[in-house]
């Protein structure tokens, strides 16, 4: 199969952190996705995985005690009644269907206690056959 769009990033593209105080510290956000590629004109019927519970507070929350807060997006010219993160765009693992016309970037911010967020994002990309 021939990738239409290989740029696709498991981890970070970019980050924007946005710190709700002077001492306190953005969380770290990760994506986990898996395919990063549906076929072309896919018609919704791959399953794709997204994973954030890699994400992390180390700074403020080494141990991990405080719960982190998860929104799933994907870009705003995506508006298909379709395209929906299941079970809900907050929980830290989803399931997500895309009709496989072109790739697309999923978003996710992560937020921590104190409300400091970062954003992430991934992009699926398409195959078509050779």
């Amino acid at each position: 199969m021939t990738r239409i769009f290989a740029g696709c990033l498991v981890s970070c593209i970019f980050s924007v952190a946005a710190c709700g105080s002077a001492h306190s510290h953005p969380p770290t956000a990760r994506i986990a996705a898996d395919p990063l590629y549906v076929a072309l004109d896919d018609a919704y019927r791959t399953p794709i995985s997204l994973d954030a519970s890699g994400s992390r507070d180390p700074i403020d929350d080494p141990t991990a005690d405080k719960p982190l807060r998860y929104l799933w997006s994907l870009d705003g010219d995506v508006d298909d009644p379709q395209a929906q993160f299941a079970p809900s765009p907050t929980a830290a693992q989803v399931i997500l269907h895309l009709p496989g016309t072109h790739p697309i970037a999923v978003h996710l911010t992560v937020a921590d206690y104190d409300d400091d967020k970062t954003t992430t994002t991934t992009i699926i990309g398409v195959t078509m056959p050779n």
